[in-house]
């Protein structure tokens, strides 16, 4: 149980939202250095959901609230997931909860998560290609235009040329050189 200020006790459920505002309330107190995760209590222990605990070096969080068991919470994924604060510089593990759109690294490749779920051994980002997909930036290379479907609108950006270019305009189908006005070298 992970106690904020000595007096207040955050307990979520399964709904999304909760999942969403414990990560906040988590990260905040982390960042904070106002607390410190407690080892796994002993098997038969009452665990909620939620909740942070140390096991073996990692910290779990409580996907369902349950008495402790004798098996290790890597061993039980319904009951644990990892947790980690988000950062973008991450490499790929099993049994954390990734939510669309976090980035993780696996054998030197970033992928995008596209659809939350619990990662697993044979979930790799390789071979679970509805889940994952390889990370590509913002800034693709410029391509010519073939009308107004594909043309490039104001804050559009483009690798031309060995730079990053930004459009000024709507509608924008010239290339950097041929109407320099449309384009804001970055």
């Amino acid at each position: 149980m992970f106690d904020y200020d000595q007096s207040t006790t955050y307990h979520y459920t399964d709904n999304a939202e909760d999942w969403d505002k414990a990560s906040d309330v988590v990260a905040e107190i982390i960042d904070n250095d106002k607390f410190s995760i407690i080892d796994l209590p002993k098997t038969g222990e009452r665990v909620e959901v939620g909740e942070l605990y140390k096991y073996d070096g990692q910290v779990y969080r409580v996907r369902q609230s349950h008495n402790v068991t004798v098996y290790s919470p890597d061993q039980i994924p319904a009951l644990f997931t990892v947790y980690r604060k988000e950062t973008t510089d991450m490499q790929w593990i099993d049994g954390e909860k990734v939510d669309a759109g976090m980035l993780r690294t696996y054998k030197d490749i970033v992928y995008e998560c596209m659809q939350s779920h619990q990662t697993q051994k044979d979930w790799v980002p390789t071979k679970a290609t509805t889940l994952w997909k390889k990370y590509t930036s913002d800034v693709s290379e410029w391509v010519q235009p073939t009308g107004a479907h594909d043309a490039y609108n104001t804050g559009d950006r483009v690798l031309f040329e060995g730079s990053t270019y930004e459009s000024l305009i709507d509608a924008n189908v010239w290339s950097p050189t041929a109407y320099p006005a449309g384009w804001e070298k970055i």
